[in-house]
């Protein structure tokens, strides 16, 4: 059974933004009887793994942040949560699970959620392809979703993502988009809804940053959200 711990990462030294800290509280207010623990430069070493070194070097806070969570979840278990995530109901109902994962829009691999017990072969698995990964800041890697899909994969060569609930190997799953990552713009938001992602996109180039931010801005309006719809139909 995954244990009852909240994992989030936070490095850089610049303090936790107002908005990120409001989901953090909203967390605690949710999920009373778990333990939260936040992981950055006092409690995590930053030379564990070469990758983490020079991702931390380059200050590509977003890339370290990818090792830190996959290592201390491999090493303890629970369920980690990026800081801008949105809790929106209990995930004690994923507790049952080896492990859990969800989609993103598109069909692909999202990491800002995501559950397992301790010593999970598939994070350690994960964790051994970081060990191995030479971090280039002039060209930055896969996102960490490709990362997981790609190694979960291998050990699974029949699997295809698809909007529908994925079981692997009997106690692992994948959820499909609307669990964890539903699509603002869509608003494909319902009762199966746990988390809704509010990315800061800080690993993206500027002008990638201010297309991310506009995109966000235009999804948060009723009314652009309202004529989508109809313009959709």
């Amino acid at each position: 059974m995954i244990p009852k711990i909240i994992h989030y990462v936070w490095i850089g030294g610049n303090p936790i933004p107002p908005k990120n800290q409001r989901y953090i509280d909203h967390w605690k207010k949710i999920l009373p009887d778990w333990e939260f623990r936040l992981w950055n430069e006092s409690n995590f070493d930053m030379s564990a793994s070469a990758f983490l070194q020079k991702a931390y070097d380059c200050k590509k806070w977003a890339f370290a942040s990818d090792y830190i969570r996959i290592k201390v979840m491999y090493d303890i278990g629970g369920v980690y949560l990026d800081t801008d995530e949105e809790l929106i109901q209990s995930l004690d109902p994923f507790l049952f699970h080896d492990a859990f994962w969800g989609l993103e829009s598109g069909l692909r691999m999202q990491a800002g959620v995501f559950g397992c017990i301790k010593k999970h072969p598939i994070l350690g698995e994960i964790l051994e392809y970081y060990n191995n990964l030479d971090f280039k800041n002039e060209a930055n890697p896969l996102v960490i979703g490709d990362h997981i899909y790609k190694i979960i994969k291998e050990a699974n060569p029949s699997l295809e993502l698809k909007e529908e609930i994925i079981s692997i190997d009997g106690n692992m799953v994948i959820y499909p988009s609307h669990y964890f990552c539903p699509d603002l713009a869509t608003l494909n938001i319902n009762e199966n809804s746990y988390t809704i992602h509010h990315p800061m996109g800080s690993w993206l180039p500027f002008r990638a940053k201010i297309r991310k931010r506009l995109y966000l801005f235009l999804v948060s309006n009723k009314l652009f959200r309202l004529l989508y719809r109809v313009i959709k139909r």
